[in-house]
């Protein structure tokens, strides 16, 4: 029996764990692939305070993994897929074990959508990504087509420039829905080329992909790029991962929480992307961490 089983180890779920460690409570986080989740998928981390420059996701995740490591952390690397939460002992199910716990916190995260094209898992790894930082090599001095325009899809859209001899933006908005300073950057290369109001309407070739049609919702008109290989990059946002827990109330598709992170049920938490919340970025995943821990740590002491 555990104090505290969180469920995720993105920002959210280290940031829980380090809290708890620290005010004592026998912790225990599963997660499915690695520390770090989606965060050590992107390029680079940025607007995280006191990060150094160029900071990639990898490097980021390998620094919260050290640090969980050095707080003795111990972690189980399974896929969780039931819970049963309502009775005082919470139980967490994986595919091969049972876990139980006083409190539990849900840092699930989210998983990437993907376009709905009816060839989309041919061309899976041969052509279709979703990560810019591991595959860009293969991509040097090619064509590359990057799907989407918040600040995510643009800040990997910059990275693949500086290697990619041609990058096109594909942004189904009228405008970008990005900060600022990526607008700056990506109206200042040459080789970025953005297209607005468009979506992937299909994605062609035999081994890999060699045409990208669009079509444009103002125009109604469609656009192809071709090129002898293309690698095409989607960021088109993703979805909660909430299915774990049936028990838990659920807001516009997320876990609904209070201010601390609390669920409706006693002594169950919701942190990070999956949480029903205005804005999802690392700082926001560390603090609702933070916060959960803390009325965690109270929640187990008053039992």
């Amino acid at each position: 029996m555990y104090d505290l089983i969180i469920v995720g180890g993105g920002p959210g779920g280290v940031s829980t764990a380090i809290y708890a460690l620290s005010r004592g409570l026998k912790t225990l986080l599963i997660e499915k692939n690695k520390i770090g989740g989606m965060i050590g998928n992107i390029s680079t981390v940025t607007h995280y305070t006191g990060l150094i420059a160029n900071e990639t996701g990898k490097s980021f995740a390998k620094k919260m993994a050290d640090q969980v490591s050095s707080y003795g952390l111990e972690v189980v690397y399974e896929e969780v897929i039931g819970t049963d939460l309502k009775k005082p002992e919470k139980i967490v199910r994986t595919k091969d074990k049972t876990y139980k716990a006083k409190a539990i916190v849900l840092a699930s995260g989210t998983s990437p959508k993907k376009l709905g094209l009816t060839n989309e898992e041919k061309f899976t790894k041969k052509g279709l990504y979703q990560n810019a930082q591991n595959d860009h090599d293969y991509y040097k001095d090619k064509v590359v087509v990057v799907v989407g325009g918040s600040d995510g899809a643009c800040k990997e859209a910059i990275f693949l420039s500086k290697f990619t001899r041609e990058v096109h933006l594909i942004h189904h908005g009228d405008f970008l829905g990005t900060v600022k300073e990526f607008k700056t950057i990506i109206e200042e290369r040459d080789n970025i080329i953005v297209h607005l109001s468009s979506a992937v309407k299909a994605v062609d070739g035999d081994d890999k992909v060699n045409k990208v049609t669009l079509t444009n919702s103002q125009s109604g008109k469609d656009e192809e790029i071709s090129a002898d290989e293309i690698g095409v990059f989607v960021h088109i946002g993703a979805n909660p991962n909430v299915s774990i827990a049936d028990q838990v109330e659920k807001e516009n598709g997320y876990f609904k929480t209070d201010d601390w992170c609390r669920t409706n049920i006693p002594g169950v938490f919701a942190v990070g992307d999956v949480r029903n919340t205005n804005v999802r970025q690392v700082s926001t995943a560390v603090a609702d961490g933070t916060r959960a821990a803390i009325k965690a740590t109270e929640y187990i002491k008053s039992l």
